[in-house]
């Protein structure tokens, strides 16, 4: 019965799939027409245009990033220290003199409708923050919350403009600190839009500081994919699709019937949904991204220039997360995009958070255990054919995922198999109550009737004023003429 259910509600489900994509355009279109620029050079963080972002970005005094700093004292407490929060306006000088930093900082941030203090985010960065400070050389760690500026879950597009606003900001403190501290390693934690805000401010950094100054490595940990690629590089590729079972016709007897129904019984929805995508993504794409013509500015999301060394895990690709090798050094666990654990239909989990929040899942492990891989795949290998198949095992090329990876001499990205980590988390429960089959649907119905609603008020706004403003110039017109109308003649005086 399960299964008639879950094959009956595939065409919906992906239908759905393409409906998240078109919520988001739409949402777009309707709460952000901006064509301007910017200036909060007042706050050390530069100027902004639209050549590119549609949606103009909030201010820092209302994103008003907060900074949460951690440290392992000598009797093995943590210390917790909030710093101010409006550090552009009363600088961060008595922090950072006061300060007597390790000789490495972490720094965590969070993504999309999130912040440090949120339950899901808690859940991996305070095991992963104990995890750090019993390292035999404990670093300190600081998490940024620029919840404020993430928060608004009717414009994801606002959000991932504003990834710009605070990643300078967080470039602009870890300047201060790098002032203060030149041999300071610097390690940034970013998940989901958090990865970007973490590129920029690697970038930021590098850049006032005149290349000075570079942080040392950042984790992307399922670097958010709308907005910030492109589907220029898609080709659709011209097979046909998949069959559900060997044989698909009516059956006339009893032991055809019974054939038919073992072939769907053991039909793997999962693996089906994979080779499904894998006919419209078969190449992989030179540049990246869902919605625009064309990628993101390299200046205003993550790429290998942005630090030292960037590390990628990617568990959501062509869902939420991005769908090609950005970093130095890329990893591709179960293929990157439905994770083990998860279930199949958590709107066949691209649009479910399970997948996108097991990268952070798998990074918190892998500061205790090393996770271990040799599956390196070939370079001509697309994001769609990442798999045990297709990248084999080079026990010359090994590497670790996550806190312990190697930087290569150049950029290498692996296929990680995570059926043998121990102490996973795959979150469904939590994402139930909105992403579940049966309401995430409907859900997404009602949001994109509400969005069409909202877009024609806008028109039609439009429209009437435009009417409006026709008239009055009609009227005005009018008058004017009936004014030399009842003009009295001029007659010139003779001389």
């Amino acid at each position: 019965m399960r299964f008639w259910l879950e094959f009956l509600l595939l065409p919906a489900l992906c239908l759905s799939c393409l409906t998240s994509k078109n919520v988001l355009k739409a949402a777009e279109n309707v709460f952000c027409n901006w064509n301007g620029t910017v200036d909060f050079s007042a706050y050390g963080i530069g100027s902004f245009d639209s050549t590119y972002w549609k949606c103009e970005p909030d201010s820092p005094k209302i994103i008003q990033p907060k900074f949460y700093y951690f440290t392992k004292d000598t009797q093995n407490r943590t210390q917790k220290y909030e710093v101010i929060s409006d550090y552009w306006t009363n600088g961060t000088e008595k922090f950072i003199r006061n300060t007597k930093f390790p000789e490495k900082l972490v720094v965590f941030t969070h993504g999309f409708v999130d912040s440090m203090n949120n339950g899901m985010t808690t859940q991996w960065t305070e095991p992963a923050r104990a995890s750090l400070f019993n390292l035999s050389r404990p670093p300190s760690v600081l998490e940024f919350d620029w919840s404020n500026g993430a928060e608004d879950f009717w414009n994801y597009g606002r959000a991932a403009t504003n990834t710009q606003v605070a990643g300078r900001l967080l470039g602009k403190f870890l300047f201060e600190v790098k002032t203060e501290n030149p041999s300071l390693k610097i390690h940034l934690v970013g998940h989901s839009l958090g990865a970007h805000v973490c590129g920029q401010a690697g970038f930021w950094l590098r850049k006032i500081s005149n290349g000075s100054f570079e942080v040392d490595r950042i984790d992307g940990l399922d670097p958010a994919g709308p907005y910030f690629i492109s589907d220029r590089g898609f080709k659709l590729y011209s097979k046909p699709e998949p069959s559900l079972a060997t044989d698909l016709s009516t059956p006339n007897d009893s032991s055809s019937s019974s054939s038919w129904s073992e072939s769907f019984e053991n039909f793997d929805i999962k693996a089906w949904f994979k080779d499904f995508q894998d006919q419209f993504y078969k190449d992989k794409p030179v540049q990246a991204e869902i919605f625009k013509d064309q990628a993101a500015p390299v200046a205003s999301r993550l790429d290998p220039t942005d630090a030292k060394f960037v590390s990628v895990i990617h568990t959501n690709a062509f869902g939420f997360g991005i769908f090609e090798n950005i970093g130095h050094l890329d990893f591709w666990p179960d293929g990157g995009r439905l994770q083990s654990g998860c279930k199949n239909f958590d709107v066949l989990d691209q649009f479910s958070k399970c997948s996108h929040r097991l990268a952070h899942d798998l990074w918190r492990v892998s500061i205790s255990d090393r996770l271990e891989t040799s599956y390196l795949c070939p370079k001509n290998t697309s994001t769609a054919e990442i798999g045990s198949t297709k990248c084999l095992r080079s026990p010359k090329h090994k590497n670790y995922l996550g806190f312990h990876a190697i930087q290569p001499k150049s950029k290498l990205f692996y296929y990680f198999n995570t059926s043998s980590v121990q102490g996973l988390n795959p979150r469904n429960e939590a994402e139930v109550a909105v992403r579940s089959t049966s309401i995430f649907i409907p859900f997404l119905i009602l949001v994109s009737l509400t969005i069409s609603v909202l877009h024609c008020v806008k028109h039609r706004r439009r429209s009437l004023r435009e009417a409006a403003d026709a008239d009055q110039l009609a009227v005005s017109a009018t008058y004017a003429e009936e004014r030399i109308s009842l003009s009295p003649p001029v007659h010139k005086e003779e001389t």
